[in-house]
């Protein structure tokens, strides 16, 4: 696996790269890392070059003050532009599922599938009624991930989890919808 970094904005992306074939971006959540996705990166790289990304402020970028929804995603629609990436497939999980809709709203001519994974921002709610919700996430989640996510939240900070969540909370991706699917929500 190869490590890279890219720098706009004053602000690094940590990317790491493995694997032959159409590319697949990987996007953790809200107190996450790369590490998120070390069981999906073995079989994905097997037929896609995968990129697996740590946002600044978390993983390996984590003496960064974490960037809003908007400037991270800003971030890597600029690092897709300089690796000149095209008919990509962007995965993002919770606030990584925000961020690569951001993305492909910023560059629909790169971005060929978006996956989304319980991704924050499709429902219309108050910032205090989400945040009620996420104990509950962890509840409900795999016992065994616990302890990564602790992790990772202990790497990020307190400020950066706070700022990052306050952020999130306040954006919304609605606009982004088609009207079709926005009906739904």
């Amino acid at each position: 696996m190869q490590i890279q970094t890219f720098q706009a904005a004053q602000a690094t992306l940590h990317i790491q790269k493995t694997g032959v074939g159409p590319p697949v971006v990987l996007i953790h959540g809200l107190s996450g890392s790369s590490r998120w996705w070390r069981h999906n990166v073995p079989a994905l790289s097997q037929e896609h070059q995968v990129f697996v990304l740590d946002l600044a402020g978390y993983g390996r970028a984590w003496r960064q003050r974490a960037l809003s929804v908007q400037a991270a995603s800003r971030l890597i629609a600029d690092w897709l532009v300089a690796e000149d990436l095209v008919e990509v497939t962007l995965v993002g999980h919770s606030m990584g599922g925000h961020i690569a809709l951001r993305v492909a709203a910023l560059l629909p001519e790169r971005v060929d599938r978006l996956v989304l994974a319980c991704a924050s921002g499709l429902l219309k709610t108050s910032p205090t009624r989400a945040a009620l919700r996420l104990p509950h996430a962890m509840l409900v989640g795999r016992p065994s991930f616990v302890p990564r996510i602790m992790a990772d939240a202990l790497r990020a900070g307190p400020m950066n989890l706070w700022h990052g969540a306050s952020d999130l909370l306040r954006d919304s991706v609605q606009d982004l919808l088609p009207r079709s699917v926005r009906a739904r929500w």
